[in-house]
């Protein structure tokens, strides 16, 4: 393929997304070959590439930008930024493409609602690409929250003699609305990658930023509700039931610094950290009851008891030794009775998953000696 060609397909990828603001998917659209029209597809907000192109361009544009990155040569901005941009909705993994876009980026060649664009086109296409979401988060940490709300370039703002009062209001307001984005954007990627763990870590990065930004209690009461939703729905969720761990552990520690005044802010129905932990106990029995075989239920069960066995049961009375008979008497009779409901509903639980004749009656054999070996029941 001519390189004129190649050119010609890379400035009309360019000129659709720097048209189009609302692009929200990209892909390679399989073609059996060259036909006398553009390859470049568009649909709405859709853009779609043929495939039989796609190794020609992108050996250009690739050979392009080396040669440019090792003569150091950058006569044209526009002609980088076109190069890098079609590259990496091919390749989002090769790092050096992302270094020099964050090179252009930290020198106001370009903006960064061109890159949080490019980088969700490329999560249409790679829902689970790392490097897509570190960008984002060095898009975040030194473009973004460094700008003012009417630039997300990092220019100026137009009334540099005021900075307090409303502009300092309307800085947090911006912040907060483009993490509540960041947080439907790590949804819409966990729907369409099953266990994508990238997008649960930025996620929780994410929640991580707004104890800058912002009522607390508002944004984990919407978090806590949504991660219950997600994890009714896909109960083989390592990740997710992770990000669910996080987020309980977190809300307890924020009522305990007093960051959160009362965890009914959060859901009216708790009153104490431990009832948060024993009502996400019964939520976990709920979903082992009705979603058999499912062993990401009973690991996320797990570390549910053993929070529960540090909050319920007496620090002094756990050793890593047998105690001998009169203390372990002693235990016995002095264990919270909190503690004790919670053994006896295991003990049940393992009885309802025996006799099955499914993969669910292992997991109740392995559940047992998990409770045998750790909690000593």
């Amino acid at each position: 393929m001519e390189e004129a060609t190649c050119e010609r397909i890379v400035k009309k990828i360019d000129m659709v997304i720097s048209r189009d603001p609302h692009l929200d998917e990209f892909d390679i659209v399989f073609a059996l070959g060259e036909v006398n029209r553009s390859p470049v597809i568009t649909l709405g907000h859709k853009l779609g590439l043929e495939s039989w192109c796609v190794k020609h361009v992108y050996a250009y544009a690739y050979a392009k930008i080396l040669h440019a990155r090792k003569t150091k040569r950058h006569d044209d901005p526009a002609v980088l930024f076109r190069w890098t941009q079609f590259c990496l909705l091919i390749a989002p993994e090769v790092a050096t493409f992302w270094n020099m876009r964050k090179m252009m980026l930290s020198q106001g060649l370009l903006s960064a609602d061109t890159d949080l664009l490019l980088t969700k086109l490329i999560l249409s296409r790679k829902p689970k690409c790392m490097e897509v979401f570190q960008h984002r988060k060095w898009l975040y940490t030194n473009i973004i929250a460094k700008a003012l709300p009417h630039q997300a370039n990092g220019a100026p703002h137009p009334n540099q003699d005021n900075q307090n009062g409303n502009f300092d209001h309307l800085d947090s307001e911006f912040m907060k609305e483009f993490l509540f984005s960041e947080l439907e954007l790590c949804g819409w990627t966990s729907e369409k990658h099953q266990n994508n763990y990238h997008s649960w870590n930025h996620r929780l990065w994410v929640l991580q930023q707004f104890a800058m930004h912002g009522d607390l209690a508002v944004v984990y009461r919407s978090e806590y509700e949504t991660s219950h939703c997600w994890v009714s729905r896909h109960v083989s969720e390592h990740s997710g039931l992770h990000y669910l761990q996080y987020l309980i552990d977190s809300l307890a520690s924020l009522v305990k610094e007093g960051k959160i005044a009362s965890l009914q802010e959060v859901d009216p129905s708790i009153e104490s950290i431990e009832k948060l932990y024993l009502r996400e106990l019964e939520f976990n029995r709920d979903l082992i009851e009705e979603y058999h075989d499912h062993e990401a239920l009973f690991c996320h069960r797990r570390f549910l008891l053993l929070r529960l066995r540090d909050l319920l049961y007496p620090g002094p009375q756990r050793t890593s030794t047998p105690p001998p008979p009169a203390l372990k008497r002693w235990c016995v009779e002095t264990v919270n009775s909190e503690w004790s409901a919670v053994l006896l509903g295991e003990k049940a639980l393992v009885n309802s998953c025996i006799n099955t004749n499914t993969y669910q009656e292992t997991l109740g054999e392995k559940h047992t000696q998990w409770l045998n070996n750790i909690l000593a029941i």
